[in-house]
């Protein structure tokens, strides 16, 4: 019996460092998208909003569960970041590009997306 137990344990660990690597590659990923709008933004102004939103509370407490809350921001801030690509009519296909992944990133992450459009 002691060998399923440390074997289920095992198996348990391994998922919950899988998911937490998922996460902190979530959060990497959001504060270097939100230091990539200095192309829109001064560049201190870009440097104080990444600091503020590593460190903000909000993202310390989603970060330590494995659950999608981390990804929505990301998803919702790729699609601002295209749609400001788009809107300076700079003719990147990336900025389209961006603006459909996180769109789409957002309806396939969370079912509330509908608030974050409307707002």
């Amino acid at each position: 019996m002691r060998g399923v137990d440390r074997s289920y344990l095992s198996q348990w660990w391994k998922q919950v460092r899988r998911d937490s690597a998922t996460l902190l590659l979530a959060a990497t990923a959001l504060i270097a998208l939100m230091l990539a709008f200095h192309r829109f933004l001064p560049w201190r102004a870009v440097w104080v909003a990444a600091i503020a939103a590593a460190i903000s509370p909000a993202m310390v407490f989603y970060s330590r569960y494995a659950i999608h809350e981390m990804w929505l921001p990301f998803f919702t801030l790729l699609a601002v970041y295209g749609g400001c690509g788009i809107l300076r009519h700079e003719g990147r296909i990336r900025d389209l590009w961006a603006f459909g992944a996180g769109l789409a990133g957002m309806v396939l992450t969370k079912e509330t997306y509908l608030v974050h459009w409307i707002a």
